[in-house]
């Protein structure tokens, strides 16, 4: 359920970059300033409650060479979802025979970039899945559901389309989904068949009036082979509050072409998994840490605000993201 970039290699780059690469210290202070301080330390008390951004389409090339990895847990609770009309309902909709429903999943993500020219940036994502659902049935007994495993693989291929230096950057990632997650567990972690997916997306630096910052923006297409297509978006914000620490705002989400208007009637049980036709929209917030200039410690939060057939989840997350 859940999922950026990198500035170019030469002259002019953003002064602060977004989500892969994100934030540029120009000269690592030997003594970090006291909010930077007690905010990391503060994000190290919760390490391990928190989520990693959705991030896939970004705006900036690697340089040749250059890499950006990133691997860290997300940890996803809900009791509700939207149903196919886009209303909030428990997940299980049977109060009856369901009680006290929930759904956990946690995630661990992998996101990879590699710059292979000044030009094309290879692109890599899947994650481990833990998914359980649970409830309560009438006589007090707990019945639950469960998967684990790899879920799919995505491939990309990112193209420069701006030249370097300017005060906007922007590039076209097109991508592959190999069906690495089963579709036959009682949670399927994925579909089963080939994706495909294009995108587009632009950025650029910012500054107000003392803060300094980037922006970013992308829209995409994606052909699905079993289930209908998808229009993804993204939008996000990150600006620099200390000389090493990073506040980072997005949103983005799916807009499925399924009819969910012609159902008549919503799918008996947990109707939104990784296989499934679903629309949401989504926000994130997260404290991005630079550890040293070539590491990154990312923290946050993040929740789904509407839907249809998907999760009404909250999602905690950490992410340590290494880049040369």
């Amino acid at each position: 359920m859940t999922e950026a970039t990198q500035p170019q290699k030469k002259t002019n780059p953003p002064p602060f970059l977004p989500s892969q690469n994100l934030l540029r210290v120009s000269r690592f202070a030997a003594v970090n300033t006291i909010l930077a301080n007690l905010l990391f330390f503060l994000l190290l008390s919760i390490l391990v409650l928190l989520p990693l951004p959705l991030l896939a389409r970004g705006a900036w090339n690697q340089k040749p060479d250059g890499y950006y990895i990133k691997l860290g847990p997300t940890f996803l609770t809900a009791n509700q979802e939207y149903d196919l009309q886009g209303s909030l309902r428990d997940i299980f909709n049977d109060p009856v025979n369901f009680r006290n429903p929930s759904f956990g999943i946690t995630n661990i993500g992998f996101y990879a970039e590699l710059g292979l020219t000044d030009w094309l940036t290879g692109t890599l994502s899947t994650q481990y899945s833990v998914a359980v659902r649970e409830a309560t049935l009438p006589n007090g007994v707990d019945t639950s559901q469960s998967a684990s495993g790899l879920g799919d693989i995505w491939l990309g291929g990112r193209v420069r389309l701006l030249p370097d230096g300017g005060s906007v950057v922007g590039a076209v990632t097109l991508g592959l989904k190999l069906p690495t997650g089963s579709p036959n567990q009682e949670i399927p972690l994925g579909t089963g068949v080939i994706d495909y997916e294009g995108a587009v997306a632009f950025g650029g630096p910012f500054a107000l009036a003392e803060l300094l910052g980037y922006w970013q923006s992308s829209g995409g297409y994606r052909l699905r082979n079993r289930g209908a297509n998808e229009l993804t978006y993204q939008a996000e914000i990150g600006v620099t509050i200390a000389e090493t620490l990073m506040l980072q705002g997005v949103v983005d989400g799916v807009h499925s072409f399924a009819d969910f208007d012609a159902a008549t009637s919503a799918i008996g049980g947990m109707v939104s998994t990784a296989s499934s036709d679903q629309s949401f929209a989504r926000w994130n917030a997260n404290f991005i840490y630079s550890l040293s200039p070539d590491t990154d410690l990312t923290v946050g939060y993040g929740h789904t605000f509407s839907g249809r057939n998907a999760l009404s989840a909250g999602a905690f997350g950490v992410g340590v993201a290494w880049k040369k």
